[in-house]
Parts: structure tokens; C-alpha cells; sequence
């Protein structure tokens, strides 16, 4: 990827992206391309009929449709100000220099308005993140940024159905989607089925324990806010959380929480089919998991009613005892 593709922050910067496995020989940095970069959208759509029409594969399974997590931090979060992004923007009559202005000088109010810790207007869940920004530019913000997802889908649907291949996705947890820019309610209607990244042990983008802690610590720290008090906002508003401390998420993601996370996608994604991510991964000091683990995700998909599961992220490192407790899928 070149770097004249890679998002551009509040602060005029190119996407930092992650290094959190620095050292593990592991070279994936999650910096993220502009997904209304018209040569970068080109490129990856060429790439992707050039595979499916040299391959006999039945469809594709496309990641990293969104902005970036809280996981890169909160700058890359607050992106994107390209030309592409100020152009398309402008059609929505929304003004991107207003809002780079408004970050640049952390005013709270432009953001958040009058914080409300007891208010709760019914958008729990799923919609969490509008109720937060409710009434201020960053909510239209946001809806931009789910539009230009939705574009980028549209597209590669269109190829994908040309092509006669089918089209999966991986999608953030949906109490997290929203603040990548996927708006599940409107790309299911793209997907022959779904695949939800909510993970309890992953460390990095996309697992919960990562990102949740992230979130609120950035977040607190960008706008100055009591980091407490912010947690007990998000107590009320997202599911499953109930009144787990940081330092605990950090650790591992509660299990209620990710159990709520899988009935709410199921619910919102409605007939679309739901195949959970299932972590299967050992890798001594980064990620602990052992069979009990594997078995209390399969117990979730089951309550939760996932129509299956897909081992994550890499069967090269997945042991053979962590594939046992697959047996009581049969």
C-alpha cells in the first residue's frame, strides 16, 4: 500500500496505525487506506477479480471495511481530512474543516454537549456511540463515515455478483461498529453472511479487551474528562459491562459482555447469517487460550443463536487441543 493511500488525521497526519507485535514477527501494522481514495478502492478491487478470476474460490471474505479503532489511538480515530474525504463530505453539506477545527481545539462541547451521566434516552447497544455525540457536528460526522463505507461495499458487491461470487465480511463488535464507520443495519443487505469480531483475548484492533479500555481512556484523556465518571456512563449504556473495572477488561473481556455483544448482532443483522469468530489462538504471553475458553464462546454462539463459527485468526497457531471442544458442534 502506498502511503499516499493511508487516512489522514484531525492533526494532518498519515494513519500511525499499531505495533503491537512488534517483535513477534508478525508485520501487520493496521494502517488503514482512505476508503474514498478512488486509486486506492481501484487498486484493491483490480486485486480482487484478478484472484477471484484466476481461482475457483465460491466468493471472498473482505476485513478492514472501516476507519480506524481506538486501538491505533484516538488521533487515527479522528480521521479522515484528504481532498477525497473534503470532496464527497462537501455533498453532504457537511463542512470537514469545521470539524477538524473543533479537534484541534478539544472543545468538549462541540463533541459530547452537556455530559449526562444519567442520561439514558433508550440508544443502548448498538447506538450507544449517537446518543454520546447526540446533537453536536460529530454525529453527522460519523454518518459520513458509515455512507463511505457503505459506498466502498456497494462496490465490491457489484464486482463480487458480476464475478457470480458470493461475499462475507468481517465487521467490528456491533456496540463498536459505529466508530469505524460500519453501520451493520445497512451492510447486511450486502452479505451472504457475517463474520462478528468479538474477541475476549486478542490484544490489538478488533478485540474487545483492547479496544474498550482504549476507548475510554483516550477519550477521557482528548476531552479532559473524569475517567470514572465516564466509565458509569458507559455502565448504562453498553450491555454486559455491568461494572467490570479496567484493569479487569484489559485482561480478558467479560464473558456477559461478549454474550450480549452476540445476541445484539444477531437482532440487528436479522436474517442474515451470523458466524461468530471463535479464538483459537495460543501464543505463550499474548494469547492464553486454552479448550475452557473455547468452550465458553461455542456455549455463547449457542444461546446467542449464531448460525456458526469460524476459528480466528490463524490455524498455524492454534493447537490441536484447542480444536477438540469443536466435537460437541457435530
Amino acid at each position: 500500500m502506498e502511503n499516499s493511500h493511508l487516512i489522514i488525521n484531525f492533526e494532518s497526519e498519515r494513519s500511525a496505525g499499531w505495533d503491537g507485535y512488534a517483535g513477534s514477527g508478525i508485520k501487520e501494522t493496521f494502517k488503514q487506506a482512505c476508503p474514498n481514495n478512488p486509486l486506492a478502492i481501484t487498486t484493491a478491487l483490480t486485486h480482487m477479480e484478478r484472484l477471484l478470476t484466476k481461482y475457483n474460490f465460491d466468493g471472498v471474505m473482505i476485513d478492514k471495511i472501516r476507519f480506524p479503532s481506538f486501538a491505533n489511538g484516538i488521533k487515527d480515530v479522528f480521521s479522515c481530512f484528504c481532498p477525497y474525504c473534503r470532496q464527497k463530505a462537501a455533498k453532504y453539506d457537511l463542512d470537514l474543516d469545521e470539524i477538524q477545527r473543533s479537534l484541534r481545539s478539544r472543545d468538549i462541547q462541540r463533541f459530547i454537549g452537556e455530559f449526562d451521566i444519567n442520561a439514558v434516552n433508550g440508544l443502548i447497544g448498538y447506538q450507544w456511540v449517537l446518543e454520546l455525540f447526540s446533537q453536536t457536528p460529530f454525529s453527522r460526522f460519523i454518518q459520513f463515515r458509515c455512507e463511505s463505507i457503505l459506498d466502498v461495499v456497494r462496490q465490491i458487491s457489484e464486482k463480487t455478483k458480476s464475478l457470480g461470487k458470493g461475499l462475507s465480511m468481517d465487521v467490528f463488535s456491533p456496540s463498536l461498529t459505529l466508530l469505524v464507520g460500519q453501520d451493520l443495519s445497512r451492510l447486511k443487505d450486502y452479505a451472504d453472511w457475517v463474520k462478528p469480531m468479538i474477541y475476549r483475548f486478542g490484544h490489538g484492533p478488533s478485540s474487545l479487551r483492547s479496544e474498550i479500555p482504549a476507548l475510554i481512556k483516550d477519550v477521557c484523556d482528548f476531552f479532559h474528562l473524569d475517567q470514572q465518571r465516564f466509565l458509569q456512563w458507559m455502565y448504562l449504556h453498553v450491555d454486559g459491562l455491568d461494572s467490570a473495572k479496567l484493569e479487569e477488561i484489559e485482561k480478558v473481556a467479560p464473558l456477559k459482555f461478549l454474550l450480549s455483544e452476540s445476541i445484539s448482532i444477531k437482532k440487528i443483522l436479522k436474517k442474515t447469517p451470523v458466524y461468530l469468530g471463535l479464538e483459537s489462538v495460543y501464543i505463550p504471553g499474548k494469547l492464553d487460550i486454552f479448550p475452557e475458553h473455547v468452550e465458553e464462546i461455542i456455549e455463547n454462539g449457542k444461546i446467542s443463536g449464531v448460525d456458526g463459527f469460524v476459528l480466528s485468526w490463524d490455524l498455524l497457531h492454534t493447537p490441536l487441543r484447542n480444536l477438540i471442544p469443536l466435537k460437541s458442534l457435530l
